[in-house]
């Protein structure tokens, strides 16, 4: 039967592994965006959605687990085990901030540059007249045009 630190350091390299991935959508989803890749981006936030939730699941597990069964002390290396494992999952999880923010201040620039073009269409909007408008209504108006 598996021990509990053996569990512990299971639990927190599949908790990196999903850290990495939601790092790899995070990236994807900002690559979408500045490509105006509409599919992409519901896709990649769909798969956003997944891995948080198994991150949720993870995060619950390991908080199940008493302090105390975190670390086998018949197992010599298994504290410099725990602590690199740690080190990699604190990377990670700053890695994950670092690109949140930036995906934040993409969608932040973004939400500005469409409000602009709004506005811009709203200013010239009477100046021009729609492709429909230029079209004869029915097939009477042919004649008089």
């Amino acid at each position: 039967m598996e021990n509990h630190t053996s569990h512990f350091l299971n639990l927190l390299e599949r908790r990196l592994e999903l850290l990495n991935r939601l790092a790899g959508d995070l990236s994807a989803c900002s690559a979408a965006i500045v490509n105006l890749d509409l599919e992409g981006i519901h896709t990649r936030v769909g798969e956003q959605e997944k891995v948080c939730a198994q991150i949720r699941g993870l995060d619950a597990e390991i908080e199940a687990l008493p302090m105390a069964c975190r670390r086998d002390p018949s197992v010599p290396d298994e504290d410099a085990r725990i602590a690199c494992a740690l080190e990699q999952v604190s990377a990670a999880q700053l890695e994950v901030r670092r690109l949140n923010q930036v995906h934040a201040s993409l969608l932040c620039r973004s939400r500005r540059t469409l409000g602009a073009l709004k506005n811009y269409i709203a200013a010239f909007a009477p100046t021009y007249l729609s492709p429909q408008s230029n079209l004869p209504s029915s097939s009477t108006d042919l004649g008089r045009a």
